[in-house]
């Protein structure tokens, strides 16, 4: 990397910079409920009705987690994220094979 003037450094490109955003977003409140920090983010999120107290079927903080409905959205969105990420891969690969 130079530091000289007029040379640009290296571009992020606009699918790493969602996905740094992403993980900022998402990355505290996972964690602290991972840690087991999390019971004031897990009241938080079941009061606004990200997470519920009735019919869990997968726990994730203190008595608090995943119905079948979030379980299927939450499922959706991992999937679409996998979808996301197999396209960038693809079109990554497509734009080093084509000649110059």
């Amino acid at each position: 990397m130079s530091a000289g003037r007029g040379t640009p450094g290296p571009q992020m490109s606009d699918d790493a910079v969602a996905l740094v955003v992403l993980a900022v977003f998402f990355g505290g409140p996972i964690l602290a409920m991972l840690t087991g920090a999390g019971d004031g983010v897990a009241n938080w999120l079941t009061e606004h009705g990200v997470l519920t107290r009735d019919g869990v079927l997968v726990e994730l903080a203190a008595g608090a987690g995943l119905d079948l409905a979030r379980l299927a959205i939450a499922a959706g969105v991992l999937l679409a994220l996998v979808a996301w990420a197999v396209n960038v891969v693809h079109r990554r690969r497509a734009l080093e094979r084509r000649p110059s």
